[in-house]
C-alpha cells in the first residue's frame, strides 16, 4: 500500500485523540487487534489483512467516530494482486477419462440398470395393487368374520361328527309371542336339540351373526342383510357375537337386550341364559 496525497488514517488518529480515546478501546469497540487499528492509522500495509475486509473495517472506524467513511476509504490505495496472465499458444489440453468406447458402454449399463429398476417397481407396485384389490373386493362382514373365526382365543374346532340328527337346525317349533317383533307368527329354527329359550334379532345393517354354547362349540354363524329378522331356538347360556351392534335390534325370551354396554367398536360380544 503506497501513500496517498491525503493521509486518511492520519485523520482517523486526529479524531481518536480529540475524543480522548484510546487505539485499544477502538480495537476492543471494533473487536479487531490493536495492531490492526495501528495500521489503519500508520498506513500500514504488511500488517492489514486483504482489501476486502480492511475497506470493511475503515468504513466501522470511521461510523464509530462519526466520520463520513467514503471518503476516508477512498484515500486508500489498495495494491491489489492481479490474475496472472496465460501465456500465449501454452495452452494445456485436459485429457478426457474416458474415452467415447467407454463413455458409450457406461451409458449402456446405466440405461440396462435403469430399464431394471423400472421393471422391478412396476412389478412390485402390480403385485401390491392386485393383493390391495382383492382385499378391498372382499366384503367387510366376511373380513370381520374370517378374523373373529381365526382369531378368536375362546373359540375351539368343532366337532369332526355330528352328535345329533342332521335335520335337528330344520326342526320347528312354535314360537312364543315377543313384545315388538313382527306378528307374523314364524317359525324359529332351533339351533339346540333341547330347550326352549328365543332370541330375536332385526337388522337395520347388514351384519355377522355368530353364536357358540359355552363350551366354544359352534351353534349358528351366518351373515344377515339389512331388512332381515332371525329367530333362533335353543337352550342356553349362549355366548353371542354381532359384527355391526349398531345395526341390530335384539330381544331374548321377549326382553329387549340392550347392546350398547357389550360393545366395542361397533362388535358386541354377550352371553344371555346364565
Amino acid at each position: 500500500m503506497s501513500e496517498s496525497k491525503h493521509d486518511p488514517g492520519a485523520a482517523l488518529k486526529a479524531a481518536r485523540k480529540a475524543i480522548n480515546v484510546s487505539a485499544r478501546e477502538i480495537a476492543d469497540a471494533l473487536n479487531l487487534p490493536v495492531r490492526v487499528v495501528e495500521a489503519i492509522e500508520d498506513y500500514d500495509a504488511e500488517n492489514l489483512p486483504a482489501p476486502v475486509f480492511t475497506r470493511g473495517y475503515i468504513r466501522a472506524y470511521s461510523k464509530l467516530l462519526e466520520l463520513d467513511p467514503e471518503p476516508i476509504v477512498l484515500g486508500y490505495e489498495f495494491d491489489e494482486p492481479l490474475p496472472k496472465p496465460v501465456p500465449e499458444g501454452r495452452f494445456e489440453v485436459v485429457k478426457p477419462v474416458f474415452d467415447r468406447k467407454q463413455l458409450m458402454m457406461l451409458v449402456g449399463g446405466a440405461l440396462v440398470a435403469l430399464a431394471l429398476l423400472v421393471s422391478l417397481i412396476m412389478w412390485l407396485w402390480s403385485d401390491t395393487y392386485e393383493s390391495v384389490t382383492d382385499r378391498v373386493e372382499e366384503s367387510p362382514v366376511a373380513i370381520l368374520a374370517n378374523a373373529t373365526s381365526v382369531d378368536s382365543p375362546k373359540a375351539t374346532p368343532e366337532p369332526a361328527v355330528e352328535t345329533r340328527p342332521p335335520t335337528i337346525d330344520d326342526t320347528l317349533v312354535e314360537p312364543i309371542v315377543i313384545a315388538g317383533a313382527p306378528d307374523d307368527r314364524g317359525y324359529g329354527r332351533r339351533i339346540t336339540e333341547l330347550g326352549d329359550d328365543q332370541m330375536w334379532f332385526q337388522f337395520t345393517e347388514d351384519c355377522w351373526v355368530e353364536i357358540k354354547n359355552t363350551d366354544g362349540a359352534n351353534l349358528y354363524s351366518d351373515l344377515s342383510r339389512a331388512g332381515q329378522d332371525l329367530r333362533l331356538v335353543g337352550q342356553g347360556p349362549f355366548r353371542i357375537l354381532l359384527g355391526y351392534a349398531p345395526g341390530v335390534q335384539m330381544q331374548y325370551n321377549g326382553e329387549a337386550v340392550s347392546l350398547m354396554a357389550h360393545t366395542r367398536n361397533n362388535v358386541a360380544s354377550l352371553v344371555l341364559g346364565q
